[in-house]
């Protein structure tokens, strides 16, 4: 980091307290579901924020493990946080029910076996803050459990913030740099003005809910501000989602054709979301083969025909 960089981020880190009036609500938005190995960490580093005004709503989706003892020991011990307790219903129906108890002014998302580091949250505020902004986004690092090792995605060595309108956010969507295309999709690491959630609803029945949602949230802004630095740390372990479900779920054919949908009736330029579409019904082609789903093949194997048969 050179010497302008590093004095920037310095003056940047002092300005929380120059901010005037008192400091507004901001709901840290934790689903729970049979989490007690990494729960504790998670929460701990929700508590230990540097950013003190936080209402921690935690719903429990009916958790078969300790994951309920541990939410209730920490609400016991931090006014903050409000538990709700829920019959299992999946972390789409988990996230609509957090959406429905939402107090702050401002929203972040936290899964419940990730940690932050203590500034992420200060962070994201002062960003949004400062650039007028109706959502801050940083970046994150991951943690495989397995192998007990981290991965940090990009260069760093020169921290930078950057104003998007939406419509540049969204050429992010698919740029593997920094790990950008990640960042777009998952709805944590973020910080969103809660009005932007209102009409919002997290799909319930499928494997990968964000694919479906995060983008419409984007939709509702006018200006999105990134940070080019690391504070959410996400944790990857042998169960995870893309490691265990059909790559059919991972990369649904239905998230990005309703994005399509929506993306032409509003007027977007949709020509890297053709390229993206043409990518998974690829992927699609070659696992429904694999697997024998032969209907489903010759369906994906016509979509592609018709694309480009058109080019």
């Amino acid at each position: 980091m050179n010497e302008s960089s590093k004095e920037k981020q310095t003056n940047r880190n002092k300005s929380m307290a120059k901010l005037k009036g008192p400091l507004p609500l901001i709901t840290v938005a934790i689903p729970v579901y049979n989490s007690e190995k990494h729960l504790e960490e998670c929460l701990k580093s929700i508590a230990e924020q540097t950013y003190p005004n936080l209402d921690i709503l935690v719903v429990n989706d009916g958790s078969t493990d300790l994951s309920t003892e541990i939410c209730e020991t920490y609400k016991a011990k931090d006014s903050r946080i409000r538990v709700f307790h829920k019959k299992n219903g999946g972390v789409g129906a988990s996230r609509n029910t957090l959406l429905s108890l939402l107090k702050g002014d401002y929203v972040t998302f936290v899964d419940n076996d990730d940690w932050l580091e203590k500034e992420h949250i200060e962070n994201l505020y002062e960003q949004l803050i400062m650039h007028e902004a109706e959502i801050a986004a940083a970046n994150f690092y991951t943690y495989t459990e397995d192998k007990g090792v981290f991965t940090f995605y990009g260069d760093y060595s020169n921290y930078f913030e950057k104003e998007y309108t939406v419509e540049e956010w969204f050429e992010e969507q698919y740029n593997s740099k920094n790990n950008m295309s990640q960042c777009f999709t998952v709805p944590w690491g973020k910080l969103y003005k809660r009005e932007l959630l209102s009409g919002i609803a997290f799909p319930e029945d499928k494997a990968v809910e964000d694919d479906y949602t995060t983008y419409m949230i984007y939709l509702n802004a006018k200006k999105i501000t990134y940070s080019h630095r690391q504070t959410y740390i996400h944790r990857k372990s042998g169960d995870s989602i893309t490691q265990t479900v059909d790559l059919t779920h991972v990369f649904p054919l239905q998230s990005i054709e309703e994005r399509l949908t929506l993306l032409a009736a509003l007027g977007r330029d949709i020509s890297r979301e053709v390229s993206a579409y043409q990518w998974r019904l690829t992927l699609h082609k070659k696992e429904h083969l694999k697997k024998g789903r032969m209907v489903e093949y010759r369906r994906v194997c016509e979509k592609l025909k018709l694309i480009n048969n058109v080019k």
